[in-house]
């Protein structure tokens, strides 16, 4: 039932933010795929207040602060590998939080990995550009 609920709220939430969204576009152009991927959970802006938010255990991460929390610097490779699931060896379980890079493969680029990759990185570009200073 939980499943079902987080799926009406996600399909919910990307009719409500496609609005944001758009508007936000014209100024980050990589503001898109975040909110497509991860804007349900880490809400528009990435302050971990996405709409399906309040509904999870543990709660998502406020992405803003990435580099507060080490020390000043974005680490683009680890944000990639968290996301795309590359820095996840399966055997240890499954993480809270999706991973994109097979679900783009699929979804994007029809199996070519070059096409997810393209996505991916524009989710770290964006990443890169709401961290707080």
């Amino acid at each position: 039932m939980r499943g079902s609920t987080i799926l009406v709220a996600a399909l919910g939430w990307t009719l409500v933010v496609a609005g944001v969204a758009r508007a936000a576009d014209a100024d980050n152009p990589n503001h898109a795929a975040y909110v497509k991927y991860c804007g349900a959970c880490h809400g528009p802006n990435g302050k971990g207040d996405g709409i399906i938010a309040p509904l999870m255990t543990p709660k998502p991460t406020n992405l803003t602060l990435l580099a507060k929390q080490h020390g000043g610097e974005f680490d683009a490779m680890a944000v990639y590998k968290s996301v795309s699931g590359a820095g996840m060896p399966k055997a240890h379980g499954d993480s809270e939080m999706p991973v994109w890079g097979e679900e783009l493969r699929h979804e994007v680029g029809g199996g070519d990995p070059r096409t997810a990759e393209v996505t991916l990185v524009k989710i770290v570009n964006y990443l890169r550009s709401i961290q707080q200073k």
